[in-house]
């Protein structure tokens, strides 16, 4: 009874995380330090006679980092105690990688904030002078914004293939695809929902969003060609080099849409000073029609 009064004073949400590290201490042998045959018992032999490849146990290899502190057949309290500070070490490690890349998205945004001024020569003679970014503002946001954003899931990814021998490993692929695909429904999905009601938003440049967007299907596209039907479960050379020179491409056929070059050129253009200090609105439209004397 004394048992029982002891365990109804512990809050649910007490309750609810001593349940949750039992069962994934049970349900990964491997990083408890029990062999999977102890663990699992009789589902071992039935999963070897299945031969369900993807349901056997597997081992935890050493890590990259931190290949230390390798469990020696640990108690309950030990296993409770590894996953504390498991869990507390992944929390710290989750605000180190935030505080830096925070750092690296503040340089990165003092580097295109980077102005010059130039001189323009209005109708009637007169010359003003005005400042503008040095860097385009697609160019910059397809290159230095999505790689200070990206930069932590790249580096996981790059660490994981050379810790591997240059192979797969549990993560894979799916990091990359699954922070794009974040990016791409959930990120915007949550910018279309926050619209305070009776206002409306709208895509500033139309031609670069259809260009982006494009592009972002098809790198869909082309990573499932490459993993499952050019050369499966294989990444060739030509094919990483191919993917990585679509990158400079996508922003290439951007910077067209932002600058509106080739058939654009035809277009005729009118600049305007903005409210903002060195600002300058580039405008399309029909040509003015000669005055009359």
């Amino acid at each position: 009874m004394a048992r029982r009064d002891h365990s109804s004073r512990l809050s649910p949400t007490m309750r609810l995380t001593v349940v949750t590290v039992i069962l994934f201490l049970n349900l990964h042998p491997s990083l408890a330090g029990a062999p999977p045959e102890a663990s699992l018992g009789g589902s071992v032999s039935a999963v070897s006679t299945n031969k369900t490849e993807c349901s056997k146990p597997e081992q935890c290899s050493h890590g990259v980092i931190l290949p230390i502190w390798e469990p020696q057949n640990p108690s309950f309290g030990d296993k409770v105690a590894r996953a504390t500070v498991y869990f507390v070490a992944l929390v710290y490690m989750f605000l180190g990688v935030s505080i830096i890349a925070d750092r690296f998205m503040a340089s990165i945004e003092v580097i295109t904030s980077q102005e010059k001024e130039i001189t323009i020569k209005k109708p009637n003679g007169e010359t003003t002078t005005t400042t503008v970014r040095i860097w385009n503002e697609t160019v910059s946001n397809l290159t230095l914004m999505a790689l200070g954003s990206s930069a932590p899931e790249i580096l996981l990814s790059i660490i994981e293939i050379i810790g591997h021998g240059f192979e797969a490993g549990t993560l894979g692929p799916s990091t990359i695809v699954g922070s794009a695909a974040f990016n791409m429904f959930v990120i915007i999905g949550i910018c279309v929902y926050v619209v305070p009601d009776g206002e409306t938003r709208k895509v500033k440049h139309l031609r670069v969003f259809f260009v982006t967007a494009t592009w972002s299907i098809f790198a869909y596209i082309w990573l499932y060609l490459i993993l499952s039907v050019i050369s499966p479960g294989v990444v060739q050379v030509w094919e990483g080099l191919l993917t990585f020179l679509f990158f400079p491409i996508c922003v290439v056929f951007a910077w067209i849409a932002d600058r509106r070059l080739l058939f654009y050129k035809y277009v005729y253009k009118r600049y305007r000073t903005g409210k903002q200090r060195g600002m300058i609105i580039e405008t399309e439209g029909d040509r003015p029609l000669p005055s009359k004397v």
